[in-house]
């Protein structure tokens, strides 16, 4: 049976994570699938937004300097005429919002300032010439930057490089991840459970974090703990997550398949909880090895399988969580010696700890509304202390506990 003789600092295992994790290459999609996605390049506009000039809004277009001198007394008097590509001196033509302006109008006189009478229309007030219309290019200009390189699509950007005509773009490749969790115990989804089961609960969990962070789950399995070698094929993947078999126990083998296959860079990390983390290479593949225990299982992969994740899709490495600063209503005793991700929930005070250290009670962690980390050096914090919190939800959700 191995023993972790050493546990090697957080900080230390990020900085040769984020040495061996670099961006994948480029490829080209839909701008209707891109949301999510990072741009490899900065995107310029192929045309004119709008490509000609328009009406700001329903109503007349007219030449501005004919309608000068008009009231509701002695009101203007044009002659309509909607079939005109070409506005002729004393006409005006109908127009709705967003249609090309006709050749010689300058301006749109809204309908409430006019009516229709006997083929003409009466201007009841002057429209200075340019109110009321768009010019083209007014929005965008042809070979101005619209993205730049980095951008993380949002739907609003898909609508800006759509209204520029655009139906692909170049973004960084989403990470491919395999995901195994393992262990003899468990009982998988779908699947019966014997007496001396437990139903296996990381697998659903790990899936939404990997899509939260950009990448793609391209195949799960479930192995058995002398069977976890099978599981370490590299083909058409970035990543490996392996969730179970990574402590000290005599059936727990990841570490030891890793070895056997390639690069067993770290094992046993001072993080609680999740203290028997392990993470590697074969080839170019990164291999992350994860508690089995869910609650450790997240936060391990907070720490280091996320930011791994992101960095491949070359999104942000800080955490994908908004901060707060808050008082603690509560003091949080930690272990000199390891980083402590302690979980933590709001109250209409401040924050108070739900778990600590090595707790690894899943109900605890449903029930946060998020975490703070408590360094290796530091034996906490006392009731009172400002500190940072990461929230789980956004800035203007309510907590979990009050909803």
């Amino acid at each position: 049976m191995k023993t972790f003789t050493r546990y090697e600092s957080v900080d230390e295992v990020l900085r040769w994570l984020d040495r061996q994790v670099s961006a994948l290459p480029p490829e080209s999609v839909a701008v209707s699938e891109a949301c999510g996605r990072v741009l490899a390049e900065t995107v310029q506009s192929p045309i004119d937004v709008p490509p000609f000039d328009r009406a700001a809004i329903d109503g007349y277009a007219v030449r501005g300097f004919e309608t000068i001198g008009a009231s509701a007394y002695s009101p203007v008097m044009l002659k309509l005429d909607d079939t005109a590509v070409a506005l002729q001196p004393g006409t005006a033509a109908r127009v709705v919002a967003g249609a090309p302006l006709p050749d010689g109008a300058d301006t749109i006189v809204p309908f409430p300032l006019a009516e229709e009478a006997g083929g003409f229309v009466n201007i009841a007030a002057a429209v200075a010439p340019g109110e009321h219309i768009v010019r083209r290019g007014k929005d965008i200009a042809c070979g101005s930057p619209l993205l730049p390189e980095g951008r993380l699509l949002r739907a609003q950007d898909l609508a800006l490089l759509a209204a520029c005509g655009l139906d692909r773009i170049i973004v960084v490749r989403r990470p491919r991840i395999r995901l195994v969790t393992t262990g003899d115990d468990l009982a998988v989804p779908e699947q019966p459970r014997s007496g001396h089961q437990h139903f296996e609960a990381g697998s659903s969990m790990l899936k939404a974090l990997v899509a939260r962070d950009g990448g793609e789950v391209a195949a799960w399995m479930h192995v058995t703990d002398d069977a976890i070698g099978e599981a370490l094929r590299t083909d058409e993947i970035d990543a490996v997550l392996i969730a179970g078999s990574s402590g000290e126990g005599w059936n727990d083998r990841a570490a030891e398949a890793l070895e056997t296959a390639g690069e067993l860079a770290w094992h046993g990390i001072a993080l609680e909880p999740g203290r028997s983390t392990g993470i590697g290479r074969i080839g170019n593949t990164l291999v992350l090895l994860l508690p089995g225990e869910p609650v450790a299982s997240f936060c391990a992969y907070d720490l280091f399988a996320g930011r791994a994740i992101r960095r491949l899709g070359d999104r942000s490495t800080a955490w994908p969580y908004p901060a707060r600063r808050v008082v603690l209503t509560k003091k949080i005793s930690s272990e000199l010696g390891s980083t402590d991700y302690c979980r933590v929930r709001l109250t209409p005070n401040g924050a108070e700890p739900v778990a600590v250290g090595g707790n690894t009670r899943l109900s605890a962690l449903a029930a946060a509304d998020g975490f703070l980390l408590v360094p290796e050096d530091c034996e906490g914090y006392p009731a009172g202390a400002e500190v940072t919190v990461y929230l789980y939800d956004s800035l203007d959700s309510e907590p979990n506990h009050v909803r």
